[in-house]
């Protein structure tokens, strides 16, 4: 099960993924914005670079590739839980 927390910033979005977190223990937090950050630093200055990652489609496939792999890893019982 994945379940994505979404929001503004400051809105209680991490505070809410810990709290979800503590309830289900067997679970993992993984945070798109990470991804984000290693999608802008390899386009680094490049003219397509956007203002907002959200922006470009590779982040988008990469997110729910990252949470499928994430979630088949902690099924099959190849991953501890964080």
């Amino acid at each position: 099960m994945i379940i994505w927390v979404n929001g503004p910033c400051g809105g209680g979005k991490t505070t809410t993924a810990r709290l979800l977190h503590q309830q289900l223990p067997t679970s993992l937090i993984t945070d798109p914005e990470d991804v984000g950050f290693v999608l802008r630093q390899s386009i680094g200055d490049h003219p397509s670079r956007q203002k907002d990652f959200q922006d470009y489609p590779a982040w988008r496939t990469m997110v729910a590739g990252l949470c499928a792999e994430l979630d088949r890893q902690i099924q099959g019982g190849r991953s501890s839980p964080r």
